[in-house]
């Protein structure tokens, strides 16, 4: 390549100077180290082919001008280089602007899949088990009515039906008291035991009742009030829960939000706020189903 005067140090500090970039800058174009670069255009390094290749094909000059031509001396060429290299630099511009704009929406779509599972875990799996519990409630009670009507046409079987209906009871326990107030913790003890007829409860289900302390559920269930749970971590927004806040128990509305918690009191008391948590510090022991005294009487 060098048997002609060798332009090649000449040229490459006259287009880059020409084009107001710094050494560094066309040394991270041409994905080379910014002291080779420095070597070539300083004399101190000649290039190999392969580095030359880049450069030829960077600046869209054949090697043979590069080297044995002087460029200074071609205007149109330089307003060529120029053109081009401006063109290639907007173009790696372009593609850091793509790339930014795809992890944007990205994420935008990994966030919009959060918030659906979310939706799906706190809304629409608890709808669709309320709906079934509903459903076999309901199939429960004509089950029932079709075993009153053979007791009517069947007398010598009715007083038979009569006695197992008698023990057809299941035992429910009272262990403690949880706050309808500030937090505080649900003594579990069993206290008493209440008998509730096994056809309005969910066979494969576990219950338990508790004694409602404070006013903060005045307008529903006043302080001294039993209550029946069903024990679930499914429920839906606007339901009563038992809810265990660091280790203690309250009874309040419940409602989600993406990322958090919100019990409301329902009392007459102003005193009574809104409490907010972060839905990892809350644990759900149950759904207040309502007084035990609309479902049961007590064991003798």
């Amino acid at each position: 390549f060098f048997l002609k005067k060798n332009y090649f140090c000449e040229n490459l500090k006259y287009i880059r100077s020409s084009l107001n970039i710094s050494q560094k800058e066309i040394a991270n174009h041409l994905k080379l180290n910014p002291s080779s670069y420095s070597n070539y255009e300083n004399g101190r390094r000649e290039p190999g082919i392969d580095v030359l290749i880049k450069i030829s094909d960077f600046l869209n000059v054949e090697i043979d001008k590069l080297l044995t031509e002087n460029l200074s001396n071609n205007d149109k060429f330089l307003k060529d280089i120029q053109n081009k290299i401006s063109n290639d630099i907007n173009y790696d511009e372009k593609i850091k602007d793509i790339n930014l704009d795809m992890r944007k929406n990205i994420l935008f779509e990994l966030e919009n899949k959060k918030r659906k599972c979310l939706s799906l875990i706190n809304y629409e799996i608890p709808k669709k088990i309320k709906e079934i519990d509903n459903l076999i409630k309901y199939i429960n009670l004509y089950t029932d009515q079709d075993v009153e009507i053979s007791d009517e046409i069947s007398p010598n079987t009715s007083e038979l039906k009569t006695n197992e209906k008698s023990i057809d009871y299941r035992s429910i326990n009272l262990i403690g008291k949880v706050s309808a107030g500030n937090p505080c913790y649900a003594y579990e003890e069993i206290i008493n035991t209440y008998k509730i007829p096994s056809n309005i409860l969910c066979p494969s289900k576990n219950y338990f009742i508790l004694e409602v302390k404070g006013d903060s559920m005045n307008k529903i269930y006043p302080p001294g009030d039993l209550i029946l749970i069903e024990s679930t971590n499914l429920v839906n927004n606007d339901d009563i829960v038992i809810a265990v806040i660091d280790d203690e128990a309250t009874c309040k509305k419940i409602n989600f939000s993406p990322n958090e918690i919100i019990l409301t009191p329902q009392s007459t008391n102003p005193i009574h706020q809104v409490q907010i948590y972060k839905d990892i510090n809350v644990h759900i022991l149950g759904k207040v189903l309502g007084k035990l005294s609309d479902y049961i009487r007590k064991d003798e």
